[in-house]
């Protein structure tokens, strides 16, 4: 029989397959992130059982190899979750890559050294930090894994140094967007303001840069297309 916490895990999921197992690994992280139990090692097993079953389904050329068989549940349900991961940001990473190329395919690619580099006024520098200020408090409260939250964190220390630079490369902040889609995905009601802080993050650099490069963007925020937070 399965336990009442399997049993919400599965509930009112999605039918179909590609959602339902995306909602369930999220559901999976905050069972994870949950007080140990004595019922850890039986979830885990349904937990496998499920994926077993649903991610041919879903991702039909994620192959279980025979060698994860030899492997204690939990070490298969962390090899799923690898898995459903690794394909999750490699979507998010190409929609990112589509919509930063909108931006620059309109640079001007005979910039010399310049290209690729914002130069912040002192305005823009305040802004940023305060961004980043914010998106940091979001994170910390964030129902997110510590692993993705020191993750998340190292970056933004990153991002944080290159601000006041004389030069800013912008190529890190339009990584970040990449992070930034996928970790929202794993939040639920600091979804929206976290993603509105990266996205007036982002659109303050590839403004400088823009005005850098000598080219003009878009108005207000059609430069930047990030998920809604309802559709993640």
């Amino acid at each position: 029989m399965l336990n009442t916490t399997f049993k919400k895990l599965t509930e009112n999921l999605p039918h179909e397959a590609v959602e339902a197992v995306l909602e369930f690994r999220q559901r999976v992280d905050r069972w994870m992130n949950g007080p140990e139990t004595s019922d850890d090692h039986e979830m885990a097993r349904c937990i496998v059982i499920f994926y077993r079953n649903a991610v041919p389904k879903a991702f039909p050329f994620i192959h279980e190899t025979a060698k994860i068989r030899n492997l204690d549940s939990s070490e298969q349900m962390v090899w799923y979750n690898s898995e459903i991961d690794r394909i999750i940001t490699e979507v998010q990473d190409r929609l990112v890559e589509e919509e930063i190329k909108k931006i620059t395919d309109g640079f001007d690619l005979n910039s010399g050294d310049s290209f690729g580099l914002a130069k912040l006024n002192d305005d823009e520098k305040a802004n940023v930090h305060r961004n980043i200020k914010k998106i940091r408090e979001i994170i910390e409260i964030s129902e997110i894994s510590d692993r993705k939250r020191n993750a998340l964190f190292e970056r933004l220390n990153a991002l944080s140094a290159e601000v006041d630079l004389h030069g800013t490369r912008t190529d890190r902040f339009f990584a970040f967007m990449a992070d930034a889609a996928f970790a929202a995905s794993n939040m639920t009601k600091n979804a929206k303001p976290f993603l509105a802080e990266v996205k007036d993050m982002v659109k303050t650099i590839g403004r400088s840069r823009a005005r850098q490069e000598g080219v003009s963007l878009p108005p207000g925020d059609e430069v930047l297309q990030l998920p809604s937070p309802k559709d993640i």
